[in-house]
């Protein structure tokens, strides 16, 4: 039995009547979505990477970040 290119079984995007330009905007949404995402989760990481810096400080002592010592 052999391997069958998944075009077989999905429509070849090549030769597919051009349903793609309908989904454009929707794609593009969602790509600014996950820009938007991307960016909020890093804003929460450097806050929170501050804090515990912030309370390693005050504390005196380690805390532990997940991240190997220096």
């Amino acid at each position: 039995m052999s391997l069958q290119p998944c075009y077989i079984f999905h429509g070849n995007p090549l030769t597919r009547p051009s349903t793609h330009r309908k989904e454009l905007p929707n794609s593009r949404r969602i790509v600014d979505t996950i820009i938007q995402t991307h960016r909020v989760h890093k804003r929460i990481t450097q806050e929170s990477r501050s804090n515990i810096e912030a309370a390693t400080l005050s504390t005196g002592r380690e805390h532990d970040t997940g991240s190997m010592p220096t």
